[in-house]
């Protein structure tokens, strides 16, 4: 993939909010395919676009960025022939050097390749509901620390796509703009009593794990009470946050607003404490690789039994293998 296209693609998919990973060759040694500065761009579903090497590296690729996905953590992937860690003329590391992960390619090739596989994580998108300065600061702030920032308020702002009217965003949930629908959506509901509810009650149908809400105790309880009328259980109401933020005895609109983003980014991150999954990954039959099943690009059902290759020459030589076995054995 040309690089100015390659730059031109990872801005779109952050603009769209999708995750991915980006690895990159920064080492090779002869025969391999690839080249140095090569990339390739693996999704979540384990679809690949760019080119890194051939079959049994694309997979082994495949394989090392879903797990980086999970983890959040950037990787360095050394993929050779041999058990050791460098090969003769080749850059190598120390045997006491951890930095890598070293897979055996067990395929035919006696070349070598190093990835650098970083995860880019979906920026996560914060609506933001209503029109005061609280509103404001909070937009302006979440913009700072790494969110994509939605403002739904009246009037709206025409011209600008990070503003949103509230009939909009109350309409249809199939009319609401893509970067809404097609990903996690935390809120902010700050219209100081003037939608509240209308606000709450959207983020609610979308979904949204987190919603500050910033009113007085009583005009809390008012709202959820309004929330529950309309069918809201209290479990439903349990992601709903209020009073927002952090006690750091906060006076202006922009302190605030650094309460609130402070509670939801610790909100964030203690949820990334959890164990990242790991990808799930099958031994190829033929040549013992391990070969993530998301995504996998050469699979064989025989016999009722589902089997996943590193390349099709794995696959095609498992499929001889079985069509030439002798009938009723």
């Amino acid at each position: 993939m040309p690089k100015p296209e390659l730059l031109q693609r990872i801005a779109a998919l952050q603009r769209e909010g999708v995750a991915f990973a980006l690895a990159t060759v920064v080492a090779r040694k002869a025969p391999v395919s690839s080249h140095l500065g090569d990339a390739a761009i693996v999704f979540e579903d384990g679809r690949i676009e760019g080119y890194i090497g051939g079959g049994c590296s694309q997979e082994i690729l495949r394989m090392q960025a879903l797990q980086a996905l999970g983890s959040g953590e950037p990787r360095l992937v050394r993929i050779s022939p041999d058990d050791i860690p460098g090969l003769p003329g080749y850059p190598s590391a120390r045997p006491d050097d951890d930095q890598y992960v070293r897979v055996r390619m067990t395929c035919a090739s006696q070349g070598a390749v190093d990835l650098y596989v970083e995860p880019y994580a979906a920026l996560p998108l914060l609506v933001v509901v209503g029109a005061m300065p609280i509103a404001a600061a909070i937009a302006d702030q979440a913009a700072l620390v790494g969110f994509d920032v939605l403002r739904v308020r009246e009037p709206e702002e025409r011209g600008d796509e990070g503003n949103l009217s509230l009939e909009r965003f109350t309409g249809p949930a199939e009319e609401l703009p893509a970067r809404i629908r097609t990903r996690q959506v935390l809120g902010v509901v700050a219209s100081m009593g003037e939608y509240d509810d209308v606000g709450l009650d959207q983020l609610l149908r979308l979904k949204a794990p987190y919603v500050a809400l910033v009113a007085s105790r009583p005009r809390c309880a008012a709202v959820l009470d309004s929330l529950r009328s309309r069918g809201w259980t209290d479990d439903d109401l349990a992601v709903v946050h209020s009073p927002a933020g952090l006690d750091i005895g906060a006076k202006t609109a922009p302190e605030v607003a650094l309460s609130i983003l402070a509670e939801i980014v610790r909100w964030r991150r203690s949820r990334k404490t959890q164990a990242a999954p790991i990808a799930d990954t099958a031994v190829d039959p033929v040549c013992g690789m391990h070969v993530s099943v998301t995504g996998a690009a050469h699979v064989l059902k025989i016999e009722g039994e589902t089997r996943y290759f590193c390349s099709s020459g794995c696959e095609r030589a498992f499929a001889d293998a079985a069509l030439s076995k002798p009938s009723g054995r």
